[in-house]
This record gives C-alpha cells, structure tokens and sequence, in this order.
C-alpha cells in the first residue's frame, strides 16, 4: 500500500483512477527490485521517484514501474 501521508509530495490526485496507477506502479517496481512495497526501509524514497515520473505526465504503469526500479538500481549503487 502507497502511503501518501507519509510523502511529501505536490502531486495532484485529480481522478480516482490516478491511485490505482500510483499504487499499481509502486507494487510492480517493488516486484522488479525485489522488495516488499510496505517493509522495505526505501520503499518511501521508491513512492517519491513515482510521485515524480507521475507529475511528469507518465501514466502507464509499465513505463512508471521500469524507470523507477532503474533509477533506484542506479541509486542504491552509488551508496
């Protein structure tokens, strides 16, 4: 589950759909890295890199899902 209380985050939820495609992209790059989308200890700082694909337009949750999981890949390397 996405919790975006915990986010702070400008993204505007305009249709109630736009949580199915936020939710659907988080637990399918979860999948992709491997992690649990609610226990891992960066499973926020994934939630924002959606948050930030979503706010630039991106609504598939494939595409979403693939560059976030990359975009972490490349994050976690470089600690």
């Amino acid at each position: 589950m996405l919790i975006a209380q915990n986010l702070k985050t400008r993204t505007q939820i305009k249709f109630p759909d736009d949580w199915l495609v936020l939710q659907a992209a988080h637990d399918s790059a979860s999948k992709i890295l491997g992690r649990s989308p609610k226990t891992h200890p960066y499973a926020d700082r994934l939630a924002k890199q959606i948050f930030r694909l979503f706010d630039l337009g991106h609504r598939d949750t494939a595409i979403i899902a693939a560059i976030a999981a990359q975009r972490e890949r490349v994050r976690a390397e470089q600690i």
